[in-house]
């Protein structure tokens, strides 16, 4: 079941962030830190963009965006993925379930496209079939370099 998030599930979904961090590849350049992740779940939660996803094992996935307004056009919202993460054991099909549950959260918000990231960690390529099976297709790069 993919629901949204209430207060008494930050706990655990501050440690799916944590490996999170560290599957994406971010854990060398960006110390997980459980206050910060906390701050952003609060966020997104409050504007109902934060998702969970539960079985009888408990809360197994989790998932974000956020909505605004393009810095061309503001009449024109982009909803981008903040995050979504589900554990290895339970992704078989829960991935593409939650990412569809973000999308229509995101256009619940009154997003007209919704951006994706497949960082260049672990998970790369599998991300990237994700999304063009969902649909979606490159649109810009991302550089990152340490100043």
């Amino acid at each position: 079941m993919i629901r949204a998030a209430m207060p008494d599930d930050m706990i655990q979904l501050v440690e799916l962030g944590r490996a999170f961090n560290l599957e994406a590849g971010y854990g060398d350049m960006v110390p997980f830190d459980e206050q910060s992740f906390g701050h952003t779940l609060a966020c997104l939660g409050t504007a109902k963009l934060l998702l969970v996803v539960e079985t009888d094992a408990g809360i197994v996935g989790m998932g974000a965006a956020d909505v605004a307004p393009s810095i061309c056009n503001h009449a024109v919202k982009i909803g981008r993925e903040a995050f979504w993460y589900v554990l290895p054991e339970h992704r078989k099909g829960v991935g593409r379930k939650l990412l569809d549950a973000l999308e229509c959260a995101a256009k619940n918000y009154g997003a007209t496209f919704f951006d994706v990231v497949a960082e260049d960690g672990k998970r790369a390529e599998a991300l990237a079939r994700i999304y063009r099976a969902a649909g979606y297709s490159p649109t810009e790069r991302t550089f990152r370099k340490e100043l």
